[in-house]
């Protein structure tokens, strides 16, 4: 397994969350966009207030 991790909303560009993906196999896939991860958006002031950050997750498809 592997991951890449945003420090910002990739799409909209929002400060306060964080988009981490995961896949199997290596990061490069997740970075040149050859597999479709998991993706987990964190809201980061809440994961600093010690509650459930998860805003949203997405699951992504699994080759067998």
């Amino acid at each position: 397994c592997s991951g890449v991790m945003f420090s910002i909303d990739t799409e909209t560009g929002f400060k306060n969350a964080a988009l981490v993906t995961g896949a199997y196999g290596l990061g490069e896939n997740i970075v040149q966009g050859t597999v479709n991860p998991d993706e987990y958006f964190v809201f980061k002031p809440t994961l600093l207030q010690g509650f459930r950050p998860i805003l949203e997750k997405r699951l992504g498809s699994k080759e067998l």
